[in-house]
């Protein structure tokens, strides 16, 4: 394994267990004055994952073009050639202007002028090409799913803790088998399915009423109440659910990058066309709306905070939503970080590494959730929790050997 790989795998490991653990702590070790709103960071995420697929695009366009020989130029994929003619005819043109004027300070401030003036026209030809196209209206089924499962992540974790979520989302892999069988007309072998059933049954033991986990699970902390049996439950189904959602709009955007010659950044830069809208649209309706709906309601003479963006300067009976609430902690800022960064990290275990590879880190994030779980929070699983979730690992595993 070269260190690259190494260094791939050391990310999504740690990146697994932070968003998982941190978003748990937000939600019960912050005071609840303090917390952040959870569509906002939605919100915020889509923002960062935005900003970097749209550097990397600019990268690959300016970057790398500027480095391709003649050969590289003539590739068969006529979205490339059409960049890198691009980037010839602007050095040609800067080339000519330098040989047609004198080489003093004036002549090097006008082409630096020049050049900017012709990278961003480049930059924003290229990337309406990239955004106008058929298949980009295509990309809002998946924009909407990855919005749905941001808002529904942090309703699962307010309700369950770190390791039953990891466990509980393993489940991805047994709905990503069934919805490429429907989808993509792949077969499951005999040991597949029996790596998916034993799977399955683990993830069932590990919800199964433990007395040895009740016995020995310390609570949370004395500052919050011990979460009903209900709001496990519903936690979980919400685990469950985002697995789901994650596992269609993997297999469907597998299925729209077959035969698809567009890079991975600008097929993300048109994926975020849509997230990005859909979570703000999202974050004014379930959030939003009400918070005005009980401020008319509760506040003296109706009085309303509509900025949702400048902190409020007076006292109201209702706090008005603000969307840089909580903000000010590291942990939240770290939350948005290490959800943002999950896709990219992925991004670069399967151009550098293998799948079987991400689903190793993947089991030794849920360890790493176990320890820091009882390190933080005295949480100590029982029998029956802890022998789910070897099966559930090793099946998860064995899986992808299989695959």
């Amino acid at each position: 394994m070269s260190a690259l790989q190494s260094i791939c795998l050391v990310l999504l490991v740690a990146q697994n267990a932070a968003s998982v653990v941190l978003s748990r702590y937000s939600r019960h070790s912050v005071p609840k004055e303090e917390q952040f709103y959870s569509l906002s960071t939605v919100v915020s995420q889509e923002v960062v994952k935005y900003a970097v697929f749209f550097s990397l695009f600019v990268h690959h366009l300016l970057g790398d073009n500027n480095n391709n020989n003649n050969n590289e130029r003539r590739e068969s994929n006529a979205v490339v050639n059409e960049k890198n003619d691009a980037v010839v005819v602007i050095e040609e043109e800067n080339a000519m202007f330098l040989h047609n004027n004198n080489n003093n300070y004036k002549t090097y401030r006008k082409l630096s002028y020049r050049c900017l003036r012709q990278n961003v026209t480049l930059i924003l030809r290229q990337y309406r090409n990239v955004i106008f196209k058929k298949e980009t209206l295509l990309m809002g089924v998946p924009a909407a799913l990855y919005t749905f499962q941001g808002f529904i992540f942090f309703f699962s974790m307010s309700r369950i803790d770190p390791l039953t979520f990891q466990i509980l989302a393993q489940s991805r892999v047994f709905f990503t088998a069934v919805l490429s069988v429907i989808f993509l007309n792949r077969k499951i072998s005999r040991a597949q399915s029996l790596c998916l059933l034993f799977l399955v049954l683990g993830s069932i033991l590990t919800q199964v009423p433990d007395s040895v986990w009740q016995a020995s699970k310390k609570t949370e902390t004395e500052t919050s109440n011990k979460k009903s049996r209900a709001d496990a439950l519903w936690g979980s189904l919400a685990c469950l659910t985002q697995s789901l959602s994650s596992s269609f709009a993997g297999v469907y955007m597998e299925k729209l990058m077959k035969g698809s010659k567009v890079t991975l950044a600008e097929k993300s830069l048109q994926l975020g066309l849509f997230a990005l809208p859909f979570a703000f649209l999202t974050m004014l309706v379930v959030q939003v709306w009400p918070n005005w709906q009980q401020q008319r309601q509760h506040n003296a003479q109706h009085d309303v905070h509509y900025n949702i963006f400048s902190r409020p300067h007076q006292t109201y009976a209702v706090r008005p939503f603000y969307y840089f609430e909580g903000y000010h902690h590291i942990v939240t800022l770290l939350v948005i970080a290490c959800q943002a960064g999950g896709g990219i990290i992925i991004t670069l275990i399967m151009r550098y590494s293998s799948n079987i590879a991400k689903v190793f880190a993947t089991s030794i994030s849920v360890l790493v959730c176990g320890v820091l779980s009882w390190m933080i929070w005295g949480l100590t699983p029982g029998l029956l929790f802890t022998v789910g979730a070897v099966i559930v690992i090793a099946s998860t595993v064995r899986y992808s050997l299989v695959s």
